[in-house]
């Protein structure tokens, strides 16, 4: 474990998956009282609601596997961050303002639908810098991602069961850490590569 978190793009790497996960994470928490306190929806249609969003993060998760095809993973992770943050922030911006609730579901969508690209790109590029001790790097991997799940999940109760705006900002804060540090992270891959092939050419 010491190896692993002792690789600065590593640590970056594991923290861009945790804040994609706590996204998703302060969905689920929160989901129930947006969806029929502010929105309006029914059991049923809080139901099919959730249904919608789980199915959006299933089929990016698909597209995205076929993506890295043709572009690199860290390209895919980098719009599927930035789709991300524009729909987070769309959200806070709709809640704070008091935009009409029928509004509200559709930046929801696609900062869930979102996730589907990210943590699988992140994991994947994460888990590529520790290959050596893979076992520990994937426990490190893991036990962060939940670690902060957990964290995240309280904290979208703060504003009550009638309020979207403490949701939408914890959506949006994770979001905004992801990309900050998702671009650190290719910064310092690009830095790394440039002084390797500065070294073999020397």
């Amino acid at each position: 474990m010491r190896t692993a978190l002792a690789i600065g793009a590593y640590r970056r790497q594991i923290a861009v998956s945790a804040l994609a996960f706590a996204v998703l994470m302060a969905y689920i928490s929160s989901s129930p009282f947006v969806y029929q306190n502010v929105v309006g929806l029914s059991e049923i249609g809080y139901g099919v609601a959730f249904a919608v969003n789980a199915t959006g993060l299933f089929a990016t998760g698909l597209v995205c596997s076929r993506l890295v095809d043709r572009w690199s993973p860290r390209q895919v992770l980098r719009a599927a961050i930035a789709v991300q943050l524009v729909a987070a922030c769309t959200y806070v911006v709709l809640a704070v303002a008091g935009a009409p609730t029928w509004t509200l579901p559709l930046p929801i969508f696609f900062a869930v639908a979102s996730t589907g690209g990210i943590m699988g790109n992140s994991a994947a590029l994460a888990m590529s810098l520790v290959r050596p001790v893979a076992g520990a790097g994937s426990a490190v991997l893991g036990c962060t991602t939940f670690a902060v799940g957990a964290l995240v999940s309280p904290l979208v109760g703060l504003g009550g069961e009638d309020s979207a705006v403490v949701p939408a900002l914890v959506m949006a804060g994770a979001c905004t850490l992801s990309f900050t540090l998702g671009r650190l992270a290719a910064t310092e891959e690009t830095q790394s590569r440039s002084s390797s092939s500065a070294i073999a050419t020397s």
